[in-house]
């Protein structure tokens, strides 16, 4: 308080009264006191303060302030009051913060940059600058009340937690948890919040030339690789064919090409309703029947089920998973260690518009759980359920996402299934809620009015309708005819599903595995890229001819460096708590030095080099560093490998090296880059994939 005093009598004739030293004793005696909306900053910035000031808060205030006061944006107390109406509690007021020092800050890294030869002339600017931009300001909190006769006091905080009840994050001054948890997770969740603010201000600071702001708000980041990795879709996302490969078995590699398909049919229930102003529903949508088709590799089945039995969707789902199980048995590999997904696909034609909606609206079962969902609220790609009673999950997928845009069913079926599109005609759009028992149970065929289509104004042929009647006679009623259309509509989609997995799997792409056609085409592209790839072929840079610059380049292990690295192995050992009896010792270094001369990385075939530092990778992790147990490395392979699976790592590594051979893309791993390449980024990911149309042939 004393440094504020002096502070404060040294405002009386300071450059912003602009006082002569004649009229001190006048302004003295007209001076009315103190005034903190006015001076409280100017000391704020000469002692480089950050002054909160907290009131007192009496039940009778209590009310009011919920109802009326907004909390100040510089406030940190933001928790909530909800429970303190009828209690006394502290609050923060208003805050006076150091402001010129991000401005001088600011100033000082622009000039930095932009003319380093101002900085150098201006010494004093310089000195001044640089001294207040290392220094943080110092919170200090006062207390604000008034006596029973109306006056104003300040008292000095010294434990603003135990007053407030509350703990403030110091880094955004925003953040707050109650102070007293009878859990004790406290400081779990400060120290968790703080970090996020660390990384904020971190990177507030890589990608300033971006101008982010942070005002108390978590900005969304992105946890990058710690080192580049080859992109190469086709193989690394699909955990069966990396394994496969690593392991030099990609003969087994297989897609996975037992499925099931299902088909709704629905009724309008006409509603007629305003929901608002501007808008007003017709109808609303009503499952009539469903079936599906399951395909496995002894036989295609097909399960109906309409609304005449008692809630049918719960019943389908329970046949579904049933079913399921062996169409999950036949997708797998014979070996259990060969790693793949056991999600069973459930396909449909169009279905993100309206069957998957009805398939959920109308659930009831507390056994299912949508594990995955991919795609917006309306248009869902994916939809993952899992059945908690079994390890049975089901895939739905809608087969529209690996085809072009405004594709339509019978072209799906001609072009891609090579076969004609039979398919049966049946009036959905005649059927409601209102008339369909009425309609189903007669055994007649539908009239000729029945099949036209008022959305387009069109109608079927004489020829179409003589040929519809022809069929429709097979069938005892209505009922059985629509079970027969429904069921044909979910075989005729297996066979060109089959052509689209088997044309996908000719670049071993499993169609399935994967969300849309431009994440095929993307791993269908390089497919192509890494046709050349061999996992038993060096790709190790060219070493130039002339042998001079070869000798003169090799690694040569000196005894500090030596000396060093036994330390560190012996380190690594102590805090792993292993044997250390036969570790390596100096006594071992003419061995080591012409081990890193004549032998290569045991992983890559790398020689050693200054660029390219050899390591020691412990053939059994579960030792430590002994002489027996350590084989010569590159420090990139022996980091990557780690403790994973060597032949994977060692797969991982030879992708790396061909990728960089090749100059082939890698995964960023630099959080500047990223941020420049994800600022200029619009839109979504683009087809890669054309069809091209020919008259009379496609």
């Amino acid at each position: 308080m004393d440094e504020i005093l002096q502070v404060y009598k040294s405002l009386f004739f300071s450059e912003q009264f602009q006082l002569n030293p004649y009229d001190q004793r006048e302004f003295l005696i007209n001076y009315p006191g103190f005034d903190f909306a006015t001076d409280a900053e100017e000391i704020s910035r000469r002692l480089n303060l950050n002054i909160n000031i907290y009131q007192y808060v009496t039940p009778d205030q209590s009310q009011s302030i919920m109802n009326t006061q907004q909390l100040d944006s510089n406030s940190c107390c933001n928790i909530n009051r909800d429970n303190d109406i009828h209690n006394s509690y502290y609050e923060l007021l208003c805050s006076y913060h150091n402001t010129q020092l991000q401005l001088q800050q600011t100033e000082f890294a622009v000039i930095n940059e932009n003319d380093q030869e101002t900085v150098k002339n201006h010494t004093e600017y310089t000195n001044q600058t640089v001294k207040i931009h290392t220094e943080q300001p110092t919170e200090f909190n006062i207390l604000l009340f008034t006596d029973s006769c109306g006056n104003y006091h300040i008292m000095y905080i010294a434990d603003v937690v135990g007053l407030l009840g509350i703990k403030i994050c110091p880094i955004c001054n925003i953040h707050a948890i109650p102070a007293h948890d009878k859990y004790g997770h406290i400081k779990r969740k400060m120290n968790s919040h703080m970090k996020r603010c660390k990384l904020n201000q971190h990177l507030l600071q890589v990608n300033s030339h971006l101008k982010l702001q942070y005002d108390g708000q978590i900005i969304k980041g992105v946890i990058l690789e710690k080192y580049p990795k080859p992109y190469a879709p086709h193989i690394l996302q699909n955990k069966s064919y990396k394994y496969l490969l690593a392991n030099n078995r990609v003969n087994e590699l297989k897609p996975i090409k037992f499925y099931i398909t299902y088909k709704f049919f629905t009724l309008d229930r006409i509603l007629n309703k305003k929901c608002s102003e501007f808008s007003f529903q017709h109808a609303n949508l009503e499952p009539l029947c469903v079936s599906s088709t399951i395909k496995t590799k002894n036989e295609i089945k097909t399960i109906y089920l309409d609304n005449r039995t008692e809630n049918f969707i719960d019943e389908w789902f329970k046949l579904l998973f049933e079913e399921a199980k062996q169409v999950k048995i036949d997708n797998k590999y014979h070996d259990e260690n060969i790693p793949q997904c056991f999600d069973v696909p459930v396909l449909d034609w169009d279905s993100s518009k309206f069957d998957t909606s009805l398939i959920f609206r109308n659930l009831h079962q507390n056994q299912y759980v949508i594990s995955k969902y991919i795609g917006s609220g309306s248009h869902p790609k994916q939809i993952v359920v899992r059945n908690t009673e079994n390890s049975v999950t089901l895939k739905f997928i809608d087969v529209k996402s690996y085809l072009a845009p405004n594709m339509e069913y019978e072209a799906f079926i001609k072009d891609i299934g090579k076969t004609t599109c039979n398919k049966p005609i049946f009036p959905e759009e005649y059927l409601n809620c209102d008339n369909y028992q009425v309609e189903l149970d007669k055994s007649e065929p539908f009239p000729m009015r029945s099949f036209i289509n008022q959305l387009k104004n069109s109608s079927i042929s004489i020829d179409q309708y003589k040929n519809y009647q022809v069929q429709s006679n097979q069938f005892t009623s209505r009922w059985d005819y629509m079970r027969y259309c429904i069921e044909q509509d979910t075989q005729m989609m297996l066979h060109p599903i089959d052509n689209m997995i088997n044309f996908y799997f000719e670049f071993k792409v499993d169609m399935l595995l994967n969300t849309s056609l431009a994440k095929n085409s993307c791993q269908v592209k390089y497919s192509f890229v890494y046709k050349d790839f061999d996992l038993s072929e060096s790709y190790n840079d060219v070493i130039t001819n002339n042998d001079n610059d070869s000798i003169d380049n090799q690694f040569i292990l000196t005894p500090q460096y030596w000396y060093q690295k036994v330390n560190d192995y012996n380190e690594q050992d102590k805090r792993q708590k292993r044997e250390r009896k036969h570790n390596i010792s100096i006594k071992d270094y003419e061995y080591f030095k012409n081990l890193f001369i004549t032998h290569t990385c045991h992983m890559c075939q790398a020689r050693f080099n200054y660029k390219n530092k050899p390591t020691l990778d412990r053939i059994d992790n579960a030792k430590a560093h002994t002489k027996a147990n350590v084989l010569p490395c590159c420090l990139y392979c022996n980091k990557y490998a780690s403790n994973r699976d060597k032949n994977e790592a060692r797969l991982m590594i030879q992708l790396r090296r061909f990728a960089l051979k090749n100059g082939l893309p890698m995964t960023i791993s630099d959080q500047q880059v990223y941020q420049l390449c994800r600022r200029d980024m619009t839109g979504g990911i683009s087809y890669v994939a054309h069809r091209q149309n020919i008259a009379g042939q496609t």
